[in-house]
């Protein structure tokens, strides 16, 4: 196999800590082939009044640092406990289609809440600048019983138009929305 044909990963976690809410940098670094690839997602404390909280997402991804596309989330005014959690292990490289063509996965878990309690998943994949979503909500599994999970996965159009895609996100759904306490 050439050199040129490798796909090199790295990934560097800055202050980043998946199993709690925490204000951090998550950062992956790739070059494929044909281009260098670089994505930086930011969770950060947001602007709070009185007794609220509030978190807020930022991000995206440059391909031969030129912006390929953004991220943007937040939670506001919460009168509870305001999250924003990147699942470091749902990031990923996929060449779906074996073409060097590869989709930039990645999920995380926002929620307002007190307590244990499930929150809203968001899976998403980025490909040429164009973004795929799924979203439903978290399964939280502790001591022999489950929460959560409940109601239908909801795809975006764009994903709904990418049969292999859909199929490789939904079967991966389980692992990426599941939070397990031992």
């Amino acid at each position: 196999m050439k050199a040129s044909n490798k796909l090199i990963l790295a990934l560097i976690i800055i202050n980043f800590f998946p199993a709690i809410s925490a204000t951090g940098v998550f950062k992956n670094v790739w070059i494929d082939r044909s281009a260098q690839h670089d994505v930086t997602l930011s969770v950060m404390d947001g602007e709070s009044e009185g007794e609220t909280s509030s978190i807020l997402l930022k991000g995206g991804g440059n391909l031969n640092s030129k912006r390929d596309w953004v991220i943007s989330d937040s939670v506001k005014n919460c009168p509870q406990d305001a999250d924003i959690s990147i699942y470091p292990n749902s990031f990923e490289l996929v060449d779906l289609l074996k073409n060097n063509d590869y989709y930039v996965l990645l999920s995380y878990r926002i929620s307002c809440s007190g307590g244990v309690d499930p929150g809203e998943v968001k899976y998403f994949a980025y490909n040429n600048g164009k973004k795929y979503s799924l979203r439903g909500q978290e399964t939280i599994k502790a001591d022999g019983s489950k929460m959560g999970g409940e109601g239908n996965v909801i795809a975006d159009e764009n994903l709904n138009n990418n049969l292999p895609l859909l199929n490789y996100m939904k079967g991966k759904w389980d692992l990426i929305s599941t939070t397990a306490f031992n």
